[in-house]
């Protein structure tokens, strides 16, 4: 009770306002005294940047997704969104349970929550999920893409030695083991499926243009020198229909799912599509989204 009234003699104090000329802002009143919904998120992106820049960028993203999916005209059947809803409520009941070793009805009462807008949040969740990878996958069939692996090295001169060794027929494999300096090596130099703009440009550049099986020559970056392989192409299709490869995308999700790389990249092709504006700063220095 003390707690509430203190909250309510800050907001007096920081929240100073009337809002009688929008009306439709005003969200808290005591008696003449008026918060309006800027003058609460304003105090929230002071009070907790980091919490409202995700929540921003969910709501973002969210809209992308539900443009995009119309008019891709991508339809994910209720049933497979019921199911992971589904799926996850129960993994979460169970971890609850282990962890609180309470019963589900009495956690859920303890934290005042109702079970109905939990499963409401969850099929929400997944309704998006589920349209998103599909949206992933279909951009990425639609541009060319490369799997390729490399060998690393810290100076020029160690990467002319094991080009040299290359031209003299020893094993790509081999000197990824023996010589490279990336983490790749525990994976035999392979990166993950690389779209064009995914590393620097002047590497870009040369990769794109390799054919399979081919090696590059000395490619430098700000991580060190590189000596490229192709390991295959995948050619660009850039006209293809959602409804031409859904087979094909359910079958390439049920082998690797999207990662967050993934999910970056294409959120970066949907920002020149959709151009962001933002009509406020935060206050801490850095913190913008």
């Amino acid at each position: 009770m003390y707690y509430c009234w203190f909250i309510m003699l800050v907001l007096w104090t920081i929240l100073p306002g009337i809002c009688q000329e929008n009306p439709k802002d005003l969200a808290i009143s005591v008696g003449n005294f008026h918060i309006t919904k800027a003058q609460i998120f304003d105090e929230m992106t002071q009070k907790y940047p980091q919490e409202v820049q995700e929540t921003i960028r969910e709501m973002v993203v969210y809209w992308i997704i539900r443009q995009e999916a119309t008019i891709e005209n991508i339809n994910i059947p209720q049933v497979m969104i019921q199911a992971k809803a589904k799926e996850e409520f129960r993994q979460f009941q169970e971890q609850i349970q282990q962890q609180t070793k309470q019963s589900w009805e009495q956690y859920l009462q303890k934290q005042g929550i109702q079970e109905k807008r939990l499963i409401q949040k969850l099929l929400r969740k997944w309704k998006y999920q589920l349209a998103m990878e599909q949206l992933v996958r279909l951009a990425e069939i639609r541009v060319k893409r490369i799997r390729v692996r490399h060998i690393m090295t810290d100076t020029h001169a160690k990467a002319t030695a094991i080009l040299q060794k290359l031209q003299q027929g020893i094993e790509f494999s081999q000197l990824v083991r023996q010589e490279s300096l990336s983490e790749s090596k525990m994976r035999g130099g392979e990166l993950p499926i690389l779209h064009p703009g995914d590393l620097e440009p002047n590497v870009d550049q040369v990769l794109f243009q390799l054919q399979v099986n081919e090696i590059s020559q000395i490619v430098p970056s700000s991580w060190g020198y590189h000596i490229f392989q192709i390991l295959e192409i995948y050619p660009e299709r850039p006209e293809v229909s959602w409804a031409a490869v859904q087979t094909e995308i359910t079958e390439s999700l049920a082998k690797k799912l999207v990662t967050e790389k993934d999910l970056d990249w294409w959120l970066k092709k949907m920002s020149t599509k959709y151009p962001i504006q933002k009509h406020f700063q935060f206050a801490v220095e850095g913190s913008n989204p």
